[in-house]
């Protein structure tokens, strides 16, 4: 996560030094002007897909965490369930263990 990141961020400070660059000499090459703010833009398009690609990821693992806690929650109450069951069954097994005798 951190990777794609860097590289964005990198790639947004390059172009926006050709732009300031560019700037700074005059308006220099009106071509290489241009790419820069198309690099820009296109880096602060790409940053905004990401960003948005990374709250989606974020909200489906909070979702899947909560599934999880969910599921643990009921597990736990089927073998309490489960547990109850069986120490019942065992009381009714003694007991008819003692009729029969």
């Amino acid at each position: 996560r951190q990777d794609w990141r860097r590289e964005v961020k990198e790639a947004h400070q390059r172009a926006a030094a050709l732009l300031e660059s560019s700037k700074r000499e005059g308006g220099g090459d009106a071509g290489a002007l241009s790419r820069a703010r198309g690099t820009i833009h296109e880096q602060t398009v790409e940053l905004s897909e990401l960003r948005a690609e990374h709250h989606n990821l974020l909200a489906r693992e909070r979702e899947a965490q909560r599934q999880l806690r969910e599921a643990k929650r009921e597990v736990a109450r089927l073998n309490k369930e489960a547990g109850s069951t069986i120490e019942l069954q065992t009381l009714r097994n003694i007991a008819s263990f003692r009729s029969d005798l």
